[in-house]
């Protein structure tokens, strides 16, 4: 299977200061992060975590580059405050932290519907919240293992041309939607590679994506990419970073070639270019 080499935007680090919890290495990736990042926390030596909270939400802990890793995603639409942090050893010792999720300003755009994709807001509108339900399903499913040995990388030869931000707030007609994804411009048929080790978890057609692949990188951890000229792989192959997974088009909703990328984490979406900042 062919690999492609990926680049990543030259991008400031959002790394933590270490914390000590009882003889506990900890790192935190980032204890400020704004809505739709992730926090990524990594203990080594001393006794193994065993359960874990952020805020109301679950951690999954896992085995990773020889100390023990837990990712949280930050809801892009998460209220603006203070969390807890809470873990849990196995010895009984425990680590908190407070984390402060910062209100991030999206962009807001107006934005109506071309008229060669034959589409009114209303009917765009039902395929979006019917391809949600589909996506939702698909990622739904949480193995309990690391299909992925190292970092995470973006997916193009060149990630630098960003035709729209994640999250931004897309105004047409009376409707709102929300963009959970980064669309990457580029040269029609250039290769995608994938971010990293996973399962093909879903590779399909529809209206309003194109051709779509989803990789199911382990713990919870999904890659989407949609728009596809080509789709190179099939469900069930494995992947590993840079895995040449499909070519780079304007299939389904689409007016000129480029790749939407999107990250879920649990079935929440992440901003992708955030999550390979902080996960190292």
């Amino acid at each position: 299977m062919k690999r492609y080499f990926i680049s990543t935007i030259l991008l400031v680090s959002l790394s933590a200061p270490f914390a000590y919890a009882r003889g506990m290495n900890a790192s935190i990736s980032d204890t400020a992060p704004y809505q739709g990042d992730t926090v990524v926390m990594s203990f080594t030596g001393g006794a193994r975590p065993v359960s874990g909270l952020f805020g109301s939400d679950k951690l999954k802990f896992f085995d990773y580059k020889g100390g023990v890793t837990a990712v949280a995603p930050v809801r892009p639409t998460q209220k603006a405050g203070n969390y807890a942090l809470h873990v849990q050893f196995a010895d009984g010792s425990s680590f908190d932290r407070t984390i402060r999720v910062r209100a991030k300003n999206f962009v807001t755009l107006s934005l109506g519907i071309p008229k060669e994709l034959g589409l009114t807001t209303k009917g765009l509108t039902t395929k979006l919240a019917e391809q949600k339900v589909s996506i939702d399903s698909a990622v739904s499913a949480s193995t309990n293992k690391v299909y992925f040995g190292k970092a995470f990388g973006l997916p193009l030869a060149n990630n630098t041309r960003i035709a729209s931000t994640f999250g931004e707030i897309r105004k047409t007609g009376d409707s709102v939607i929300r963009h959970w994804g980064i669309d990457f411009g580029g040269p029609e048929g250039s290769a995608v590679g994938a971010m990293s080790g996973g399962i093909v978890k879903s590779v399909y057609y529809d209206a309003v994506y194109g051709k779509v692949v989803i990789v199911d990188h382990g713990e919870g951890i999904y890659s989407l990419y949609m728009h596809l000229r080509e789709q190179k792989v099939k469900e069930g192959d494995v992947v590993q970073r840079g895995t040449v997974i499909g070519m780079l088009g304007k299939t389904g909703y689409s007016t000129a070639p480029h790749l939407h990328l999107s990250m879920k984490i649990n079935s929440i979406p992440v901003d992708p270019a955030r999550f390979v900042m902080a996960f190292k």
